[in-house]
């Protein structure tokens, strides 16, 4: 076994017992995305294979190397390296210049260059008898006696057409360790240097490259770079080079001449954008029919002579082509020309506008204001209520809360100011017809002074607002027209509903409605026929108004309107046959939103309870009678003799009651239509007579169906049974919640002759008032718009060519 090989078996097995020794720290500034490494070299980690022969250690090592220091670079993770003998070997240089720009190489590169550096490369090699090992610049070779084989290819050559260069620099740092390790080191400005230099050289057009190396391991790097290049059209390889492009050079100097490595060609750069010279001077605007031009400023930056077609893209117009040819440093104006602009180019736009070479275009597109108007124009567009689309006649969109708001889009699209326009330039007219009623002007707006927008620039828009209460408009669909005096109208729609929302027990409507209350049927009476006598139960209904929210959530207890707001009925007995085919009315406009209810209570008894000894019953003092007809005698309670009290009903928007409906236009149909005993009137008898004018159709089963308008409603009550207050005649299941629907399908479902709900009836239209109409007028504005040409700012020597090396990307890498 000889020395070398028990040295690097002793490396690998990590001899354990000997002292702790100083080992170096390598600087491994591989251009990997920015990696740096650090390789820290002492004693080594891996335990030997005794058994294998010393080749096959020492390529277990050379792999087990690369291995770690390629994990360190992808992963900046510590990794542990078996070969740690480091030589701060090899000189790197990397060139770019022009190659024509001298008569000479060396006078090419003094007309002007950029050059890198790397100094040391520096190597980890691991010597044997007949066998030495060497790692260097990311490839690995195996010398035996003076005869070089690659092991691992360093990473520089062709890949796709493209030329990758990187390059593993080991530099050394003296540090107490025990083991050879690699680390991630970022103080390393190295790739920095060479993404800087190759910027430049792009930059500055320097076609060709030198790839200068100085090793005593040359030989291994001349074999390598020899097979990768020299036969590659424009590379040229130059072993032992004593006189390189750039460096001292010696005979263990490789130099690669590479020519061409980057294309020549033309680079047309937007230097300048000046934007539309047709318009007023700084102002990018063009009014008028004239034809409108743009100008631009184009240089060629690139290394020949060449005609292109230059664009301009009117973003949502048409595009101009215009061809230029510029020799390389040349720069001239290009002017853009489109004859009449109003044949393709909408009044009062802002247009964008980009311009393209084949290499360059604007860093931000230009705009200008096109108008064939030389004077202010105003667009009237959008109408919007309450901030919805209105322009569809067929959808109005319907008025909501207390207040609505009318809103038009005003946009000038003139070629001048507003405040140029003179008086009454920005004059606007709003008009109001309303569906079903034939005034043309049902709100008197023809007499109010106009509304006047006073500002608005070229091309700007503002949002105009009309503020419209809700109670003082008619019920229906409106049609709206805002007109300018300079400029167009359009017209929107909108619909203001009667702001009646009947629910079961209650009908919600909305301030400025007038409602009329009209008690038309009261039939509770008791027939005795064997006595031939009829008596009137006595009954009371209240009207009752509750302030309500938009969602008819009760906001204040319930108001009870008597007799000083106009309730001629209020505290008396209704359910009187002297009064059953009178009609008792009340009128009231309610000044908010309110919940409208009638609570209704109703008795059993008159006066005083006695004992008819002749009768052999109990019975009633109170009743006094009326008329006898047809064999029957009616009698009445009078006012305060009512006892035994049967049912009161609640009037509370917060409470549901069971014992009274509210029917309407949709919700009409009724349970029984047939009076309770035989001397009342029928329901179909209360509705439709001519006072009333109710129709009534009767289905089979004897319920029926009401004829209602849209703005009016029927309350029906049930006041001679109660599921908790009277449940007699029939009694009902107690365990049941008896909600109002529950007991409103009891009339329809059950076998009895209650509940029936046609024990009094109320008749309630309602009709929205208008008045005369207050509208608030906002002219609203919107931000000036500015005008100007593209930017181009970004360019400072304009293009940069593109090379067929690629630094610092995933595609290519150079270090």
């Amino acid at each position: 076994m000889t020395p070398g090989a028990d040295r690097l078996r002793q490396t690998l097995r990590g001899d354990r017992g000997v002292s702790h020794v100083v080992g170096f720290t390598l600087l491994l500034g591989i251009v990997l995305m920015g990696s740096v490494l650090v390789l820290v070299l002492g004693i080594g980690l891996l335990e030997s294979l005794e058994d294998d022969s010393e080749a096959e250690i020492t390529h277990s090592a050379i792999d087990t190397t690369e291995h770690s220091i390629e994990t360190t670079a992808s992963t900046d993770q510590t990794t542990s390296i078996p070969i740690d003998n480091y030589r701060p070997d090899g000189t790197v240089h990397i060139a770019w210049y022009n190659a024509s720009a001298g008569a000479t190489k060396h006078d090419a590169v003094e007309a002007g260059n950029e050059t890198v550096e790397i100094d040391p490369l520096g190597a980890l090699v691991d010597e044997s008898d007949d066998m030495t090992v060497i790692l260097q610049g990311g490839g690995s070779w195996v010398d035996r006696n003076g005869e070089y084989r690659v092991n691992s290819e360093p990473d520089i050559g062709y890949e796709d057409e493209s030329l990758q260069l990187r390059l593993l620099t080991l530099t050394e740092d003296e540090v107490q360790q025990s083991e050879g390790t690699a680390q991630p080191n970022p103080d390393s400005d190295l790739s920095e240097r060479l993404e800087e230099a190759s910027e430049n050289a792009t930059r500055d057009g320097y076609n060709d490259m030198a790839l200068v190396i100085e090793s005593e391991y040359h030989d291994g790097w001349s074999e390598f770079l020899t097979s990768e290049f020299d036969n590659r059209e424009n590379f040229t390889v130059n072993s032992g080079e004593t006189s390189p492009v750039v460096g001292t050079g010696s005979d263990e100097t490789v130099e690669v001449i590479m020519e061409n490595v980057t294309d020549s060609s033309a680079d047309f750069w937007i230097k300048e954008d000046h934007g539309v010279v047709s318009g007023e001077d700084g102002e990018n605007k063009h009014v008028g029919t004239d034809d409108l031009e743009f100008k631009a400023t184009l240089e060629n930056v690139g290394e020949v002579e060449e005609e292109q077609d230059v664009e301009l893209d009117i973003i949502g117009g048409p595009e101009i082509t215009e061809p230029i040819e510029l020799s390389s440093g040349q720069e001239e104006n290009v002017t853009f020309t489109l004859a009449d602009p109003h044949d393709h180019l909408q009044q009062g736009e802002e247009y964008e506008y980009q311009i393209y070479t084949d290499q360059d275009e604007l860093e931000q597109p230009g705009s200008f204001y096109f108008s064939p108007e030389p004077e202010p124009y105003l667009d009237i567009d959008v109408p919007r209520v309450d901030g919805m689309d209105a322009s569809d006649e067929d959808d109005p969109v319907e008025f909501s809360g207390d207040n609505a708001t009318v809103e038009i889009d005003i946009t000038n699209i003139g070629g001048a100011n507003l405040s140029d326009g003179g008086p009454n330039a920005g004059e606007l007219e709003l008009s109001l017809e309303v569906d079903g009623v034939s005034d043309d002007d049902p709100y008197d707006l023809e007499g109010t002074t106009n509304p006047e927008v006073s500002e608005r620039t070229v091309g700007e828009t503002g949002t105009a607002t009309w503020t419209l209460e809700r109670d003082q408009l008619h019920e229906g669909d409106h049609e709206f027209t805002v007109s300018a005096v300079n400029g167009n109208e359009a017209t929107g729609y909108f619909t203001v509903d009667d702001g009646i929302n009947v629910e079961d027990s209650m009908v919600i409507v909305d301030a400025g409605t007038e409602v009329t209350v009209r008690i038309i049927g009261s039939e509770l009476s008791s027939y005795r026929s064997y006595y031939g006598e009829n008596n009137w139960a006595p009954a009371f209904v209240d009207v009752y108004t509750q302030r309500v929210d938009d969602d008819g959530n009760p906001i204040e207890d319930p108001v009870r309107h008597g007799q000083g707001d106009g309730v001629s009925w209020a505290d008396s007995n209704v359910n009187r046959h002297e009064l059953r085919d009178d009609i008792l009315e009340y009128q009231f406009v309610p000044e908010e939103r309110v919940s409208f209810m009638l609570q209704a209570t109703s008795y059993g008894g008159c006066g005083d309870r006695y004992y008819n000894y002749q009768r052999d019953q109990w019975e009633w003092d109170g009743w006094v009678s009326q008329e006898t007809k047809d064999g029957i005698t009616y009698f009445d309670c009078p006012t305060g003799d009512e006892d035994n009290q049967l049912v009161e009903l609640t009037a509370d928007a917060g409470t549901e009651e069971s014992n009274v409906r509210v029917l309407n236009e949709s919700r009409n149909a009724l349970p029984e239509i047939d009076p309770g005993v035989e001397p009342q009137y029928s329901v179909d008898e209360i509705l439709e007579r001519e006072e009333v004018g109710i129709g009534v159709s009767e289905d089979p089963d004897g319920s029926g169906t009401l004829d209602l308008e849209d703005d009016e409603a029927v309350f029906l009550f049930e006041i001679t049974h109660h599921p908790e207050q009277y449940n007699t005649n029939p009694e009902l299941d107690e365990n049941t919640e008896w909600t109002n629907e529950r007991y409103w399908q009891e009339a329809f479902d059950g076998e009895h002759s209650d509940p029936n709900f046609n024990d009094m009836l109320a008749h309630i239209e309602f009709d929205r008032q208008s008045t005369a109409l207050q509208v608030d007028f906002e002219p609203g504005s919107g931000d000036r718009i500015d005008f100007g040409p593209g930017d181009e700012s970004h360019r400072e020597q304009g293009n940069i060519t593109e090379s067929d090396i690629d630094v610092g990307t995933d595609e290519i890498i150079i270090g």
